[in-house]
């Protein structure tokens, strides 16, 4: 039997055997190829004669395969070549992967050579990115997934430094997941790149992918930072950081929480991690929410920021009432914080009014009110009125005014005047009433006709005024009796009653006594008459005189004196018989006189003891540096008093033993205090004190004294001291600066006496030794010389000698 060559070669991704075609045996192989490759395999005929006709290609579903013609396009084709046939996979996948059969045929036989290829797919990573970042502190994934025609074998590498990788095994630090490698505990050293080698145990396959590992942090918030504040000024430029860690670097997000419904007008502007609001409202007053977040993860915190507000008064207006009526008066104010409110009235007695309500409270988070009521509204609640509301941001104070309408007042009813011939009286009508009302004179004389009463009404009403003036004179004595004034507006009218009287001058005195006599001196106790017409008794006079010239003359002395005045007459002369008459005296004139009282005056007398101005028996003064003084009261004299007589003993304080032997007297001009200097500290005197006049020595009067002792003064001088101190110091200066002069510039006053002493001496030195005249004939001037002789002559002074002789002089 024949034997044919068949030989099969796979070209670019595999090479098959060589072949025997037209032979007489069937032949099996299996090929395992990766989809996406290509196959090439070659059926060649070797015999001798053997016809590569006799030779095909047939699929796995027995059909033939084609050869690839010039314009189609197969997924497997045949190429005929001279003594061989080859098979043409340009791209393997499984739908076409199968058992391909090179066949021939001999001597009526079928012969094959078999190739079973079996496609399959490559390994391949699936979610498994190149780069992958771990969170620190935490155990974190690196994830590496591969597939492949079996489930592949995952084995983890480390690279370290020089390119060496180290493999990785589960130990307390990794632990190989079929999703990847857990690393427990992140740190920074487990940055790094990582490998993850994915091997196919069925086909042999492995595939390596290369992971970048970078250790990231979560981000942690670990400040809010607020500038200035979380509680600032309306209109206030606020800052609000917020203060991130993380790596990589946080993204911050801003919102606020405080809104049920995210409101889409941002009032702010965000520069990074920080928003601002450059002139910030009310309406931005809330929480804020800062997100920082990377891929590792996200971190949020709150801050809120309060708006303060300055204190508005949103209500405070002016109310109009009418007397007696209930009125409110609100003020209501709005601020953040809620702002204090005061209600300030005009006058603070209305606060203790009992008819007066005060209603306070806060209404919302940043409104309060405060309600006054007034029960029943008083003219004395009109005025002015001060909302005052404060707080830690501002103050406002608002003024309003409560006008408290009322019919015509008058402060007095009724009111009764008087008046008499010869005066004018004004009648006041004066009213109070908001808004202003009129008014109305009405007369109602006494005893006077119902035709005259007409014709003075009709008189006083054409242009009616506050104020009337009456004129009485004789023949208008009717217009006494009573007038009304009605004064009335649109809320009521109220009258006033004044009632002219006729007045008279006070009736005859009847009461007058004699209070004290004295040689010069007459003091009455004058009560005056009981008057039921006229106004009272403004004061009292009297008219006197010596009994002779009251019976020759009408003209006499007089004396006047207010009520309560001591009614007293002075000058008067000794032992002499004065008559007196009294009248009392009102605003409308001198009474009529009384009945004449005599009085004979007493003979002088001395004059009365002095009356110590403090009336105790033993005091002690203050011995201070300006001297004390004791006062007295100047006695009663007839005669003025010409000397007082003061002695002073000093006493033993044991038993109050006067040492006459020490006793001093001193006689003292008229007056009514004495200086007490002089006397020594800290000792009990017994003092008496004596007036005089022309007839004589008043009894004495006595009183037991203790000086003080003088406090110590701090300064070492006396002023006397200190004065002349101070003249001693000017006079140093004055001759330390007098002997400068003098060192200095030969100035001064001991300069000029000292120079001109010397001068004077060396003068007189000259002109004793000038034995021949010279000097005096040469015209140096002297005491004596009359004349200077004016020729010039020349002198010689012989230092040794001391001559002087002419300068060419023999001598």
């Amino acid at each position: 039997m024949q034997r044919f060559s068949f030989v099969c070669v796979a070209t670019a991704l595999f090479f098959g055997k060589v072949t025997h075609s037209c032979f007489t045996y069937d032949q099996h192989q299996s090929i395992i190829i990766k989809t996406g490759s290509s196959f090439y395999q070659e059926c060649h005929c070797i015999e001798p004669g053997a016809s590569v006709n006799n030779l095909k290609w047939i699929d796995p579903s027995g059909h033939e395969i084609q050869e690839m013609g010039l314009d189609t396009k197969l997924n497997v084709y045949t190429e005929k070549q001279a003594r061989s046939i080859s098979l043409h996979i340009p791209q393997l996948s499984k739908t076409i992967s199968g058992p391909y059969q090179c066949v021939t045929t001999h001597q009526g036989k079928k012969y094959s050579s078999t190739f079973l290829i079996e496609a399959y797919d490559p390994a391949y990573f699936v979610n498994t990115t190149r780069k992958q970042y771990i969170i620190a502190g935490q155990d974190s994934m690196v994830h590496c997934h591969a597939r492949g025609e079996t489930e592949p074998l995952i084995t983890w590498y480390k690279e370290g430094e020089e390119d060496e990788s180290v493999q990785i095994v589960n130990n307390d630090k990794y632990e190989v997941q079929d999703r990847g490698l857990k690393i427990k505990r992140v740190t920074d050293n487990d940055n790094g790149t990582y490998k993850c080698t994915a091997s196919v145990l069925d086909t042999g396959e492995e595939v390596d992918r290369l992971i970048n590992v970078e250790v990231i942090l979560s981000p942690i918030i670990e400040e809010i930072r607020v500038t200035p504040n979380t509680s600032v000024v309306v209109g206030t430029t606020v800052t609000i950081e917020c203060i991130a860690d993380g790596f990589p670097h946080p993204e911050y997000i801003w919102t606020k929480t405080s809104e049920k419904v995210p409101s889409e007008n941002i009032t702010w502007d965000q520069d990074i991690n920080a928003i601002t609001f450059e002139s910030i409202e009310p309406s931005d007053q809330g929480k804020y929410e800062c997100k920082a977040s990377n891929i590792a993860g996200e971190s949020k915190k709150e801050v809120s920021i309060e708006v303060l507000l300055p204190p508005t008064i949103l209500e405070f207006s002016n109310v109009t009432a009418l007397e007696g009526s209930t009125v409110q008066v609100v003020c209501r104010v709005s601020g953040r914080p809620v702002p204090d409110v005061k209600l300030i009235p005009n006058s603070p007695e209305i606060l203790t009014d009992t008819d007066i309500i005060f209603d306070h409270k806060i209404i919302s988070e940043t409104e309060n009110i405060i309600v006054v009521t007034f029960t029943l509204a008083k003219r004395s609640y009109e005025g002015v009125y001060y909302c005052n509301a404060s707080n830690e941001v501002d103050s406002a104070e608002e003024e309003m005014y409560v006008d408290i309408l009322y019919k015509p007042h008058f402060e007095i009813g009724q009111e009764s005047i008087w008046g008499w011939i010869g005066k004018s009286v004004n009648l006041s009508c004066e009213f109070d009433s908001d808004p202003p009302g009129t008014i109305e004179w009405r007369f109602q004389g006494n005893d006077v006709e119902t035709d005259e009463q007409v014709a003075i009404n009709k008189l006083l009403n054409p242009d009616p005024t506050p104020e009337l003036f009456v004129p009485f004179t004789i023949d208008r004595k009717s217009l006494f009796g009573i007038y009304e004034c009605i004064a009335k507006n649109e809320h009521g009218k109220s009258k006033k009653s004044i009632t002219i009287k006729e007045a008279f001058a006070p009736p005859v005195i009847d009461n007058v006594k004699l209070k004290e006599i004295t040689a010069s001196s007459v003091t009455f106790d004058i009560r005056g008459p009981n008057i039921t017409e006229g106004p009272g008794v403004v004061g009292y006079t009297t008219e006197y005189d010596e009994e002779e010239n009251y019976k020759i003359t009408s003209i006499h002395r007089n004396r006047t004196w207010s009520v309560e005045r001591p009614y007293r007459v002075e000058k008067l002369k000794p032992r002499t018989k004065y008559f007196f008459k009294f009248a009392a005296i009102n605003v409308v004139g001198v009474g009529a006189w009384s009945e004449s009282v005599t009085v004979v005056t007493l003979e002088r007398t001395v004059p009365d003891p002095p009356i110590w101005e403090e009336e105790v028996k033993s005091m002690e003064l203050k011995a201070e540096a300006i001297g004390n003084v004791l006062k007295w009261k100047v006695p009663d004299s007839d005669d003025p008093i010409d000397t007082y007589y003061l002695k002073y003993c000093p006493v033993q304080n044991e038993n109050v033993n006067i040492l006459v032997d020490l006793c001093k007297e001193q006689t003292i001009a008229p007056s009514s205090q004495i200086n007490l200097d002089y006397l020594e500290q800290n000792t009990t005197y017994y003092i008496e004190l004596i007036a005089h006049n022309a007839q004589g020595n008043s009894s004495a009067a006595d009183l037991y004294m203790k000086t003080a002792a003088r406090e110590e003064s701090t300064s070492p001088l006396t002023a006397e001291g200190m004065i002349g101190l101070s003249l001693v110091v000017v006079v140093l200066c004055i001759l330390a600066l007098d002997l400068v002069l003098l060192c200095w510039r030969r100035q001064g006053l001991i300069a000029s006496c000292y120079y001109r002493k010397k001068k004077n001496r060396n003068d007189d030195n000259l002109m004793s030794r000038d034995k021949k005249g010279l000097l005096r004939d040469s015209g140096i001037a002297t005491a004596a010389d009359d004349t200077l002789k004016k020729s010039h002559q020349e002198f010689e002074y012989n230092k040794t000698t001391g001559v002087i002789t002419g300068k060419h002089s023999s001598v």
